[in-house]
């Protein structure tokens, strides 16, 4: 059932990619938190290696590179704006364990329980994605995605692509950060922002 899963997911994201661009980074990207959660990122793998063939580049690693600021902004933002100190403590440390590639702590234990940060995290990758595939940032080596493996994504025209990375790593960051204590206001009921 999952293999059936992942292999909709993938043909769906390359028709996406192929016909809609950057509303493909939008959606592809605020679902790529809820695909980590469930496991289901795996899946993009062969799509990956597919890009990669073909066109020598993989916009979806790209998308996954954004997830990993996405979650370190939505953890970093969450130790910042919680009362909570225990929360803080994880959220923060969470969060540096996204930005180097590892996800899965500040998810499991950050954004399961805060949907505010879970929320952030999805709208910053999503702002992230469709900034990537605006304007073509490509991943040119299958890595994992962190912050080690910026020179996979800088091309011919070095000084470009690094900028464009760069400002992309800024929006999906930032985006991710400043949105958890606005959709935590909104969404208050069950969240460690109050005590």
């Amino acid at each position: 059932l999952a293999n059936w899963g992942a292999n909709i997911l993938s043909i769906a994201f390359s028709w996406m990619m192929t016909n809609i661009g950057p509303l493909a980074g939008l959606v592809i990207g605020m679902l790529m938190p809820v695909m980590t959660l469930t496991g289901l990122h795996q899946s993009l793998s062969p799509l990956e290696l597919m890009e990669m063939s073909n066109f020598g580049y993989s916009q979806v690693l790209v998308i996954e590179f954004w997830h990993n600021i996405a979650e370190a902004g939505s953890a970093l933002g969450t130790s910042f704006f919680t009362k909570d100190k225990k929360m803080k403590a994880i959220a923060s440390q969470t969060g540096f364990t996204a930005l180097v590639g590892v996800s899965e702590p500040a998810l499991y234990a950050v954004m399961v329980k805060e949907r505010a940060s879970m929320l952030a995290a999805m709208i910053g990758n999503g702002l992230g994605g469709m900034f990537g595939v605006m304007f073509a940032v490509k991943g040119y080596a299958f890595v994992w995605p962190n912050i080690f493996s910026i020179p996979s994504f800088l091309g011919t025209n070095l000084v470009h692509d690094l900028v464009i990375l760069l400002i992309g790593m800024v929006i999906t960051f930032v985006s991710a950060f400043v949105l958890v204590p606005v959709l935590n206001k909104i969404m208050s009921k069950r969240s460690t922002f109050a005590k």
